[in-house]
């Protein structure tokens, strides 16, 4: 990695000798000091930047990840973040740009779009469920949803995880900007591994101790209501 030192690490999953048993960090949130964060810039061709907040990082990273191995199925985690589509605008994403930070190889990915639930993730929106993607980067991903998702008017969140098993992808972060943008950024992890008690969705305050939202961009087509 060409950071320099984590002060904190991520809720690394670590092999034992025997590879019987796994640990973790007991915070989920990386601090790379003196890192300068850059949103990643990617241009899809025929595809337009629909929605960005992909500036203004501040250096740290909170894990969002799918750990496939049964042993560390405690440490899985998602981070999502809010964004809205205008009035008499109909929205196809195509594309999901993040930005963030991993110490090993990389994996594949899932996006999730949901409803807005009273300012967190609801119910998931019909056909935006996209799992085992081949994202183009790392640990910058741009991530290609093929035809995408169609989102009328309102209020939705994404999510954005990254799936690999312990002993071969050891974790990825997603960039945390200090910049708040529509609600605050959520997450999760329902196992409690790295026991942040954020079984269920909770600000980045209260699950980690700070305020924040997630890097990402949101590329696509945008059709005005006739």
């Amino acid at each position: 990695m060409s950071k320099s030192t984590i002060l904190a690490a991520m809720s690394a999953i670590a092999l034992t000798a025997g590879g019987a048993s796994a640990v973790a960090a007991q915070s989920p949130v990386a601090t790379f000091m003196g890192a300068k964060v850059h949103g990643v810039v990617h241009h899809s061709k025929g595809a337009k930047v629909l929605y960005s907040q992909n500036s203004n990082g501040d250096g740290e990273y909170l894990d969002s990840q799918n750990y496939t191995s049964a042993i560390a199925t405690d440490y899985a985690d998602q981070g999502a973040d809010d964004f809205i589509v205008p009035k008499g605008k109909t929205w196809i994403v195509t594309e999901v740009d993040v930005t963030g930070e991993g110490a090993n190889s990389p994996g594949t990915e899932n996006v999730f779009f949901y409803k807005d639930k009273k300012g967190v993730p609801g119910k998931l929106v019909k056909g935006g469920s996209f799992t085992d993607l081949n994202g183009t980067g790392y640990s910058n991903y741009q991530i290609s949803l093929g035809k995408g998702v169609k989102l009328k008017a309102g209020h939705y969140w994404v999510g954005v995880m990254v799936n690999c098993a312990y002993y071969n992808c050891t974790e990825w972060g997603w960039a945390i900007t200090g910049t708040i943008h529509n609600d605050p950024a959520q997450w999760e992890q329902p196992g409690n591994g790295s026991k942040s008690g954020c079984t269920s969705w909770g600000t980045l305050d209260r699950c980690v101790g700070f305020a924040g939202d997630f890097m990402f961009e949101l590329q696509g087509k945008s059709e005005t209501k006739k």
